[in-house]
């Protein structure tokens, strides 16, 4: 309570009018109160004004407290907000960085299951490279024996035309002969 501001109509006793203390603030009233000289000094004004005043002063001191403990309560409530969406900011990035290492784990895992399958893959074809390799050998063998039969055969075919034309010659050579003889 501001001590030059008007006393209000309540505070003043039945003895003073409310004309006489209306006008004046808390510290006049004190004044003339205490002043033993002034023909209006009384023990009883004096302890109520004095009581008044500490009460406004008690009222005003409360007030403030109470006050100041709503901005303090205010305040640790817009602490608690902002302290509860940081949490659930966090929660939803631990999420997220969750479901990205369980990615990551399933990719190695796929990553890993393809090499296996390649090192399979890559058996199987040096298998097959060395069975084709193999079959192109055996291939090329029995070729070439083909082949020599086949140059045998024809080898001997032309000798057995040959034989056979010189057998046929020599034959008409002695039907020749006998014809001649």
């Amino acid at each position: 309570m501001n001590l030059k501001e008007p006393l209000p109509s309540t505070t003043l006793n039945g003895h003073q009018s409310i004309e006489t203390l209306n006008n004046h603030t808390p510290i006049d009233v004190l004044r003339e109160t205490t002043n033993i000289d002034n023909p209006n000094y009384d023990q009883f004004t004096y302890q109520f004004v004095i009581q008044s005043i500490s009460s406004s002063f008690c009222f005003c001191f409360s007030f403030r407290l109470f006050f100041e403990r709503d901005q303090i309560l205010e305040n640790i409530q817009e602490i608690l907000r902002t302290f509860d969406n940081d949490v659930c900011l966090l929660y939803y990035l631990k999420i997220i960085k969750t479901l990205r290492a369980k990615e990551t784990d399933l990719r190695c895992v796929t990553f890993y299951e393809e090499l296996m399958l390649m090192k399979e893959f890559e058996r199987t074809e040096n298998d097959l490279e060395n069975k084709v390799a193999e079959a192109q050998k055996r291939f090329d063998a029995e070729q070439i024996k083909v082949q020599t039969k086949t140059d045998d055969s024809f080898i001997q075919s032309k000798f057995c035309c040959v034989f056979r034309s010189m057998n046929f010659k020599e034959k008409s050579m002695e039907k020749r002969k006998i014809l001649i003889v």
